[in-house]
């Protein structure tokens, strides 16, 4: 936008129908006059921005500057390449090994926030996991190749049991399963009063695929929840209780969780952290029965988990 008394666009029909890249960072005028900003995509230069013969427009100056910002990356060893999540630039993968410009998009749509794989559930295949801001767009896809997608799904599923409505509503583009509902309305529940909630769901909310078994999925927000279905559906691990409408949200939380590490043969399978303290063993007895229950055990200072 430009200000000469009134706020005029700078973009789109204004400058030729280019633009250029989402949440500026700086911005400066070159020796010409043209204005240089830096943003999410890189560094983009408007051309004659006072538009004086008409020739107004964005291009991009990054040439072979490579800017994009990574808050979590993972290696796909099936196929041997990487994909990552970035802020503005959701979910880009390389399309070649070793190569340096990444040439797909797994879901070109918001702020990537986490990514997960599991190289080791289904043979001659990676699974990769990924979702965005706010746990939007959680993502499952089975590449087979670089390039060649053998599956796609998405969901992100509490489970709440029989004693509420079986009222279906889509998560994540898949229909409701009656005895369970979308983690934001669980989350949400929180809040009974505030429709706009979504609990402690973080912008860059975070999760784990377990190191020893990719079937399985470690959430943590102020809550737990774990996924044995490649985060199909969930389980809250506190439980889950009605609020004071009625609606089950989930029981026992257990503060901001920043950091996993989940699941191995020989050591602990579920360590979180928390303001730099140990979280596990977790002093609820919820959790411990869920845990007998799934036939893990317990080791002196950590928890087991078997893939």
């Amino acid at each position: 936008m430009r200000w000469d008394g009134q706020w005029t666009d700078m973009d789109g029909a204004a400058s030729q129908n280019t633009g250029e890249h989402d949440d500026h960072r700086a911005a400066a005028f070159d020796a010409n006059g043209n204005l240089l900003v830096g943003d999410d995509g890189g560094i983009y230069r408007l051309i004659n921005p006072n538009n004086n013969d008409g020739t107004r427009r964005w291009v991009s100056v990054n040439g072979t500057l490579g800017v994009t910002e990574f808050f979590s990356v993972a290696y796909d060893s099936v196929n041997h390449i990487i994909f990552g999540a970035c802020q503005d630039n959701s979910i880009p993968q390389q399309t070649m090994p070793g190569s340096i410009a990444w040439g797909a998009n797994e879901d070109f749509a918001r702020d990537g926030a986490q990514v997960g794989v599991d190289n080791i559930s289904t043979p001659g295949a990676s699974v990769h996991y990924s979702s965005q801001d706010h746990l939007f767009i959680f993502r499952r896809r089975t590449y087979t190749s670089p390039t060649t997608v053998t599956e796609e799904l998405s969901a992100l599923q509490i489970y709440v049991g029989p004693a509420y409505p079986n009222v279906t509503y889509q998560c994540n583009d898949v229909a409701d399963d009656p005895q369970y509902r979308c983690i934001n309305l669980v989350e949400g529940a929180l809040t009974p009063n505030d429709p706009n909630d979504i609990g402690t769901i973080r912008f860059y909310q975070s999760w784990q695929v377990n190191a020893g078994n990719g079937r399985r999925l470690l959430l943590g927000t102020d809550y737990l929840y774990e996924s044995s279905d490649r985060g199909y559906h969930f389980t809250s691990l506190g439980g889950i209780v009605a609020n004071s409408s009625g609606d089950p949200m989930p029981s026992q939380p257990v503060g901001q969780v920043t950091a996993y590490a989940y699941g191995a043969s020989t050591e602990c399978g579920c360590v979180l952290r928390r303001h730099n303290r140990e979280l596990w063993p977790p002093p609820l007895a919820a959790l411990q029965r869920h845990r007998v229950s799934d036939g893990n055990r317990q080791l002196p200072d950590c928890w087991w988990l078997d893939p």
